[in-house]
């Protein structure tokens, strides 16, 4: 029988399914940060339900940080300088969490908002950023209601 830990880190899911030989044949994204994977080892299909713990790349641990920031400090925006000139600012207010980046002189790419968002300590919905400029710098900017926040993993 199949004994996978019920939190495991994708990269650890990797390891596993080298370990036992394992063929991923479905994952399904469960309420929270249940996930439920769907496996075939020898001819047997397994269901096993796992949390999978966020990415904690230098991104993501930067953004762990900025986040921390804005939880110690509801309504104050904090900032976070990536490189190449790219900033992340996130707000957390009562019933809203606000994200923008920014960069001098031309907007950020949607690549790099999909990658910040991407990126966060929990999901968010998909949603397509505002765009804005104010005094040479350029901004993209959405909010979400607090409600909407899930698989938080802070």
């Amino acid at each position: 029988m199949l004994n996978l830990p019920r939190l495991v880190s994708w990269n650890d899911l990797e390891a596993f399914k080298k370990r036992f030989r394992l063929r991923v044949l479905d994952v399904i994204r469960g309420d929270g940060a249940d996930t439920t994977i769907v496996v075939e080892t020898e001819r047997v299909v397994l269901e096993h339900t796992i949390i999978i713990k966020a990415k904690r790349g230098q991104l993501g641990a930067r953004l762990v940080q900025l986040c921390e920031m804005a939880r110690a400090e509801p309504g104050a925006a904090k900032r976070v300088e990536l490189t190449r000139g790219l900033r992340v600012d996130a707000i957390i207010e009562r019933d809203a969490f606000r994200l923008q980046i920014s960069r001098k002189d031309v907007y950020p790419s949607m690549s790099e908002w999909n990658i910040t968002v991407g990126n966060l300590p929990f999901d968010l919905a998909g949603k397509e950023p505002d765009s804005m400029e104010h005094k040479g710098y350029y901004y993209l900017r959405a909010s979400w209601p607090i409600g909407s926040i899930s698989n938080e993993q802070g």
